[in-house]
């Protein structure tokens, strides 16, 4: 064995069997973090023949630094995954001897379960079934559980999660839904015609880093007021959306004083502690400029913005 393979962290995967085939892509998502010796996958499927399958069970849950809950209908049904495994989990969590991530599979309702004050995976806690792309929900997860990686060992992954589905820089992607967590207040306008450069400039632009104004990729498109900059913008979000897995928040910058309030609203889509609603806006905009700072492609759009001190804030 490697040094490296040593220091490898376990991971538990608790779910239900009906989930096996969701399990093993997740398991494929995670293939990279494996090849480097970041991580070990231990499921019950690797438990070989005339072992004592309780007993092996039972010493890797106890052995392993990372429990991920696969969630679902038949998880929660489940009176070894939601009565054993899990509440061991939650155990060994509460002792600080584990960290315990729930990674919704499908929808179900598990909010008041002992794992829902956790920071659920994919963000937001939408189940990995009901995004258009269910690539994008496993890299989302991914994201999260490197993350989680890097708080364990203190040190960051040589290498970052590539699996992303392609960035169309050629030619322009056919409009989809819009990830689950994002705040999209227009429409898409169904007579839009026309101006694929333009779009296709935009995705250049993000994609490789052109403006450098704040943060790694930063796009502006300028002009007179009338020319149709906004719905440009409206028409890039929901044909280029769905490549950011960490969602899509579209902000109005046409009154300055009401900037904390449009970024507050992105909360409302996003994970946050109990007690979000009643905090002040400033608390609030924090609370979700801080979750913008998790590892996740997302887009921020800012419309009608004059005042360039506005993106500083």
């Amino acid at each position: 064995m490697s040094a490296q393979s040593s220091q490898a962290l376990e991971v538990f995967f608790s779910y239900a069997h009906r989930d096996e085939a969701l399990r093993d892509e997740l398991v494929k998502h995670l293939s990279l973090l494996q090849h480097q010796g970041v991580i070990t996958a231990w499921h019950d499927r690797k438990i070989t023949a005339g072992t004592e399958w309780a007993g092996v069970i039972d010493a890797h849950l106890q052995s392993a630094q990372i429990i991920l809950l696969l969630v679902s209908a038949d998880f929660m049904a489940s009176a070894y995954c939601y009565d054993v495994e899990m509440q061991r989990a939650m155990a060994r969590h509460e002792a600080k001897e584990a960290r315990v991530i729930p990674v919704i599979l499908r929808p179900v309702v598990w909010q008041g379960a002992p794992f829902s004050k956790l920071q659920a995976l994919p963000t937001g806690g939408n189940p990995i079934t009901t995004w258009s792309n269910q690539d994008t929900a496993f890299v989302n997860v991914v994201h999260g559980i490197l993350t989680v990686v890097q708080e364990l060992t203190g040190r960051p992954v040589d290498s970052p999660v590539t699996s992303e589905p392609a960035f169309p820089l050629d030619a322009l992607p056919t409009p989809a839904p819009l990830p689950p967590g994002s705040r999209m207040p227009l429409a898409r306008n169904p007579l839009f015609v026309g101006r694929k450069e333009d779009l296709l400039r935009l995705a250049r632009a993000l994609r490789v880093g052109g403006t450098a104004a704040i943060g790694p990729q930063v796009a502006v498109a300028t002009g007179l007021g009338g020319i149709g900059k906004t719905q440009l913008a409206c028409e890039f979000v929901y044909r280029y959306g769905q490549f950011f897995a960490g969602g899509v928040f579209w902000l109005s910058c046409a009154e300055p004083e009401a900037m904390a309030a449009e970024v507050a609203a992105c909360g409302q889509e996003l994970p946050m502690p109990a007690g979000f609603a009643s905090l002040s806006l400033n608390e609030q905009a924090q609370l979700v400029q801080r979750a913008w700072q998790e590892p996740l492609p997302r887009l921020l759009v800012f419309d009608n913005c004059e005042a360039e001190g506005l993106l500083a804030q």
